[in-house]
């Protein structure tokens, strides 16, 4: 008789954690659960076909406001702006650099907290560019990387022409709905 049939619980030897994506950390609890399971068993309908067989970036390009931040600034009583932006995106931006891809925020508002988050990112910026694709082409020449090398985030229309000319692009969930559509 096996250590499971004897146990009164699941675990029943030393068990050990183990890294799972969504698609196979389903919890099957009902016949639902079970029937979303299969049909991820077999199945790469719920990949986007873009992502199969994609190699990684070299530079991953961000937008600031609206992709780094929650896209609401604050303004006191002096005209001092202020922004929120998410911690997490800074331990994500040490994940991904750990991976060997750069990472650079592109920004056509020049302020300085964007170049105070990117510092404690660690990451390269850009701002005040008045056309995102010409800056990027001149980031990339010096850098000796084309635009096949880049996936971008960005969320407004002053991205739409970098979106359009990478090689691979995302955008968050509340981007205008050009965005939306052609991300």
């Amino acid at each position: 008789i096996s250590d499971f049939q004897k146990m009164p619980y699941r675990f029943c030897a030393n068990p050990m954690p183990v890294i799972i994506s969504f698609y196979e950390g389903i919890d099957i609890d009902s016949k639902e659960d079970l029937d979303l399971a299969n049909s991820f068993s077999n199945s790469t309908s719920m990949i986007d076909p873009r992502l199969l067989n994609l190699s990684p970036p070299r530079l991953l390009v961000t937008d600031f406001d609206g992709c780094l931040t929650n896209d609401r600034v604050s303004v006191d009583e002096n005209g001092i702006e202020s922004i929120q932006a998410n911690r997490k995106d800074g331990l994500a931006a040490k994940r991904i650099q750990g991976m060997g891809v750069r990472i650079l925020i592109l920004s056509s508002e020049e302020n300085p907290v964007v170049t105070h988050r990117a510092k404690k990112m660690g990451v390269g910026v850009i701002q005040g560019s008045g056309n995102k694709l010409n800056s990027l082409l001149e980031y990339l020449d010096k850098e000796s990387l084309t635009l096949q090398d880049v996936w971008f985030v960005g969320n407004d229309m002053n991205d739409f022409e970098v979106l359009k000319a990478v090689k691979f692009s995302f955008c968050p969930i509340d981007a205008v709905d050009k965005i939306l559509e052609n991300s």
